[in-house]
């Protein structure tokens, strides 16, 4: 193998996660603009994995420098990107799982790709795993579409559960008073209310559901119940008891 050709597979793998991460960052800006969750990290990898291979195939690279090169980039360039995500208390745990992926798909790569390439196949087989990669994309980018409308639709639902069962029990006391106590309203199912210890409070006033983190919050004869998305962009919906009303309190970024 010439030394120009081991350099190139070098560099193709280096840089492979550069458009894979500007293409996930659009796909993630479009699902927070639709409400919905980002791609899984299972697609991914999945789809991050098919475009590797698809360019380790490529004639003027070699598979095994390629994928060496490509096993570290991935932590590297997210690394950089990062900006002042650097300082966030869960940076080193994402470039562990980050280099652990990028290893995992390198090792994949690079034996897939060698013993590919040990046989005579057609010059289109490259863009095979790459087209399949971008059908993984969409199909996934579909359904997790349809999945977070439909989360949203429920999350509301639960809201409004909330707001009755907030009036039927501040209509049932002397003071009219509501509750910040989950557990005081009985007809309210699928979630586990948990102690905000960090306000000082004994209420149980927060909890899982359905993707969706939601606190209630009370002042003197008033309650507020937030649902904010457990993804990066997602919605965040309110219910007021001032208003009665539930709106979207835009997205949380």
């Amino acid at each position: 193998m010439s030394g120009r050709k081991h350099l190139a597979s070098i560099a193709a793998g280096f840089l492979t996660p550069v458009p894979l991460f500007l293409f996930l960052e659009v796909l993630r800006n479009a699902a927070a603009a639709s409400s919905s969750p980002p791609l899984g990290w299972i697609s991914t990898i999945g789809a991050s994995f098919l475009v590797a291979l698809g360019i380790a195939l490529c004639r003027p690279f070699d598979p095994v420098s390629y994928a060496a090169s490509l096993a570290p980039s991935f932590a590297i360039w997210f690394y950089i990107f990062a900006g002042a995500a650097r300082s966030g208390n869960l940076v080193g745990l994402v470039l562990i799982g980050l280099l652990l992926s990028g290893v995992c798909i390198g090792l994949a790569v690079g034996l897939i790709g060698w013993f590919i390439r040990r046989w005579s196949v057609p010059r289109w087989i490259p863009a095979a795993p790459i087209l399949a990669a971008f059908v993984v994309i969409v199909v996934f980018s579909v359904h997790d579409s349809a999945t977070g409308s439909e989360g949203t639709a429920n999350i509301v639902t639960f809201l409004q559960q909330i707001r009755d069962s907030e009036q039927s029990y501040a209509a049932g006391r002397a003071d009219h008073a509501y509750t910040c106590n989950g557990p005081d309203l009985h007809s309210i199912s699928g979630i586990e209310w948990r102690t905000d210890y960090n306000f000082g409070g004994t209420d149980r006033n927060q909890g899982e559901h359905d993707r969706f983190w939601v606190v209630l919050r009370c002042s003197p004869g008033e309650v507020r119940a937030t649902a904010s998305a457990l993804w990066a962009g997602g919605p965040r919906f309110t219910f007021d008891s001032r208003t009665g009303v539930i709106a979207q309190a835009g997205a949380l970024r």
